[in-house]
Parts: C-alpha cells; structure tokens; sequence
C-alpha cells in the first residue's frame, strides 16, 4: 500500500501528479467502480480532511476530467458529487440491453 500523503506535500512537488498518477487512477476505477472522487483521493493515500477535502477534490476531478475526455472513464454528477466509471462497462450495459 502506498504511503499517506498531505496535500501540501502534494504542493510542494513531492507526489508527482502526472500522467503516471492518471494511469493509476484508472487502475482504481477499473478495479473497484463505481467511485467518488474522495474514494479515489483515500485509495491514492491522500489524507482526506474537512480542511484539505476540496483541494484534494479538485486534484483528482482535473484527473478524472483528463481520463473522460480521453475516453476511458464515463461520470456522472449526483448532487455535488461525481462518480466515476470505466468507459467498458457502459459498453457491456449498453450490449446487454440490446440482447433484451
């Protein structure tokens, strides 16, 4: 499991957030879907507080953002939160309801 990191040491460089952290993402929402973001955040090792929430929030909605316009996730907005979930499943419901 990998080590619990603030958000300020996010900040400060030491978690790079890139296209690597992306990739891992995706690996968490294909592993364990549907996910909200926060999930996401705790299954990264991000500590996730009532102070650090919305920025932790905003780091991996821009990655998750990244990952739907590239195709590979599907979102959808409930109230404030956005859950997430990989493109193939969509593809599989949507076969399945043209089997009916």
């Amino acid at each position: 499991m990998r080590p619990r990191i603030s958000i300020h040491a996010w900040k400060q460089g030491v978690l790079d957030m890139s296209k690597d952290t992306r990739g891992e993402i995706f690996r968490i929402i294909e592993k364990d879907w549907p996910l909200h973001e926060t999930e996401i955040a705790k299954k990264l090792g991000l500590k996730v507080t009532e102070k650090s929430q919305k920025k932790v929030v905003a780091m991996i909605d821009y990655h998750v953002k990244a990952l739907e316009k590239d195709e590979l996730v599907m979102t959808k907005k409930i109230g404030r939160a956005r859950v997430v979930w990989p493109q193939e499943i969509e593809k599989i419901r949507f076969i399945h309801e043209m089997m009916k």
